[in-house]
């Protein structure tokens, strides 16, 4: 299937009996691509499309970011307890050289930063915790600083906001 946003021609494959996803680097555990080729509106309508999967598609990313991702995460959601559970769980994992990935489609609706109250799939109430930093670096609650959290345009600001603090996150 077609998923562009990383890049225009990015592709990913599903096994539908075996319900796994192999999405290269669109969708990671706890995080997503970054955006060269595409745009922010792009990326999010491909991450949409990824979950409206069964909630258990097991999701084989390209690469083992999970605790980048996780540290990222919570910074972006710092009360959510599932990404602070996660985090725990990765690092026990990586403590013992053992990856994090794959990951199920319904871990990621519940604690990807990347898909919180963006995908429809995902709990809508997830906006209302994101942080955002603003022009000055400063965390603000991101209806603060974008407003209506709801609407598809901003769904695609705060996508394009939260991907672009990732791009610069250092943790």
């Amino acid at each position: 299937m077609a998923v562009p946003g990383h890049t225009k021609s990015h592709i990913a494959y599903y096994l539908e009996r075996e319900k796994i996803l192999f999405c290269g680097d669109c969708l990671f555990a706890a995080g997503c691509g970054r955006i060269f080729e595409g745009d922010p509106a792009q990326m999010l309508e491909s991450l949409a499309r990824l979950c409206e999967l069964p909630d258990d598609s097991l999701i084989c990313c390209a690469h083992e970011y999970t605790l980048s991702n996780l540290r990222f995460a919570r910074a972006a959601y710092p009360t959510h307890e599932l990404i602070q559970a996660r985090m725990l769980e990765a690092e026990t994992l990586r403590a013992q050289d053992m990856p994090t990935v794959p990951s199920l489609l319904i871990h990621e609706l519940q604690s990807n930063p990347f898909l919180l109250g963006l995908v429809p799939a995902s709990p809508l109430d997830a906006p209302t915790t994101c942080v955002l930093p603003d022009r000055f670096g400063k965390l603000r609650p991101a209806q603060e600083l974008l407003g209506d959290l709801h609407s598809q345009a901003a769904r695609i600001d705060r996508f394009a906001a939260l991907r672009s603090w990732k791009n610069e996150f250092r943790a």
